[in-house]
């Protein structure tokens, strides 16, 4: 019987257009690290899988920078973006396509301040 239950994301799936796409080429470093600066700010663990926005809707959001805290604007691949969550430690499931969701949850605003301790 096969499992209902969608498989993880391992970071050996992931390519620069996201997961297992045309197994291409790996995301640019550079691309990966911008993503997991936005990651850091913007989001924060969950129990659950948040199936409200996939990694491409959310590489888009990250795409915009953190201004407060010096995060430029630029582009970032799919790849890279569900890269940089895995190597964070979130856990990532495929959604359609190349797309994965993920264990996290975010918002626009960095959460993130001078007065808030490591961490958080």
């Amino acid at each position: 019987m096969t499992s209902l239950v969608p498989s993880e994301v391992r970071p050996d799936e992931v390519y620069l257009e996201g997961v297992g796409a045309n197994r291409g080429e790996p995301p640019p470093r550079y691309q990966v690290e911008l993503a997991m600066a936005w990651i850091w700010l913007h989001t924060w663990p969950t129990e659950e899988f948040n199936r409200t926005k996939d990694s491409y809707a959310l590489k888009h959001l990250a795409e915009r920078g953190c201004e407060q805290h010096g995060v430029p604007e630029g582009y970032l691949s799919n790849g890279a973006f569900i890269l940089a969550a895995l190597e964070l430690g979130y856990r990532a499931i495929r959604a359609s396509g190349p797309n994965a969701f993920f264990n996290m949850d975010w918002n626009t605003r960095c959460r993130r301040g001078p007065d808030l301790p490591e961490g958080y």
